[in-house]
């Protein structure tokens, strides 16, 4: 009998042991599903990273763009500026000629 309850406390305590092995398995399986999901968000803050980078190029192209606007419309008005500067001496010039006949 007391071989009986030796092995049964035996027995017992390599149940605790199993017992405690699985606890500590889960536990790591717990960890390593954190590590994965934390992975996962990484590289959702990797593509909205991307996402912003191509925005923020998309914004530069506008702004060069309007730029480039901005540059035709100066050369158009200096273009008109000239061509009235034009009219204006070719209008004084007949103006001098009317009074000189």
């Amino acid at each position: 009998l007391g071989i009986a309850k030796a092995e049964l406390g035996i027995a017992k305590a390599e149940l605790g042991i199993a017992k405690a092995e699985l606890e500590q398995a889960q536990q790591s399986d717990n960890q390593m599903n954190v590590v994965e999901a934390k992975a996962a968000v990484a590289k959702q803050e990797v593509a909205v990273a991307k996402q912003e980078a191509a925005v923020a190029e998309a914004k530069v192209a506008v702004a060069e763009a309007d730029v480039a606007v901005a540059k035709a419309k100066v050369d158009v008005a200096e273009a008109e500026l000239r061509a009235a500067k034009a009219k204006q001496r070719s209008t004084e010039s007949k103006l001098e000629k009317a009074i000189q006949s």
